[in-house]
Formats: structure tokens, sequence, C-alpha cells
């Protein structure tokens, strides 16, 4: 589903490029919710050690990538998926 997103972001980048509309994406990994976190801090454990960072993404660390992508500071950037992920896509 991800793969899709992201060729469905270059193709519309390129489609709509020429009316001045920009499309990218965001892929976050690994934000995992707070029940998730609560209900399982053994997987929680082993996945922060997967993470260079060694730590799990916050909800709120996504808002930096958000609020860039929206702004002109990246007006032009067109068709780019932004990786927000400590490192994870590293390996």
């Amino acid at each position: 589903m991800k793969a899709a997103l992201i060729q469905w972001t270059k193709y519309a980048a390129c489609e709509f490029g020429k009316y001045g509309i920009r499309v990218n994406c965001i892929s976050p990994d690994p934000f995992p919710n707070i029940e998730v976190q609560k209900k399982s801090p053994e997987f929680i454990n082993k996945l922060t050690k997967k993470v260079p960072l060694n730590r799990i993404g916050l909800a709120y660390e996504l808002q930096g990538s958000i609020i860039y992508l929206a702004s002109n500071a990246s007006s032009y950037v067109n068709g780019t998926n932004l990786q927000v992920d400590g490192g994870w896509t590293c390996l």
C-alpha cells in the first residue's frame, strides 16, 4: 500500500505540477500508538533496538515535516517521499 501511494505521489506530481500543484508524501516509521506502547513493552523494546536513533517516534515529531511541506520553504519540492523514521530505512 505504501509503495503504491509513493508511486501515485510521483505520478500526481508530474501530472499536476504544470498547474502549480505540488504533491508530496510522508512515510513515518515506526510510530506505534499509545495503546501498543502500553500493552506491548517488550515489542517496543525490540523495535527500538532496530532504529538507529534507538527509540520509537513520537507523534509531535511529524509536525516539522508537515509544516515544511505545507510552507513556502518547500516551494520547489514536488513528487518526493519524506521519510520520518529515525533512520529505520538506513538499515
